[in-house]
């Protein structure tokens, strides 16, 4: 799973100033342990607790999450 500077940068910023590999860890098991929302033109969105992820996924790349945002 690819982790755009972006959505660590809003991980570092909304939640904790861990470092950039714990951030990374961190965001790849809230999406594998998350919910599922919905998918749309190659974006999904996930849900872990109040944290909602945008990942993408286009033509069997490897999923790249865009950013977060809190609820």
């Amino acid at each position: 799973m690819i982790i755009t500077h972006h959505a660590i940068q809003r991980f570092q910023e909304r939640i904790t100033s861990a470092p950039r590999d714990a951030v990374e860890t961190f965001i790849a098991q809230d999406i594998k342990h998350g919910d599922f929302l919905y998918s749309y033109n190659g974006v999904e969105k996930w849900r872990k607790d109040e944290v909602t992820y945008v990942v993408e996924r286009q033509n069997g790349a490897e999923p790249k999450v865009l950013t977060l945002y809190l609820h």
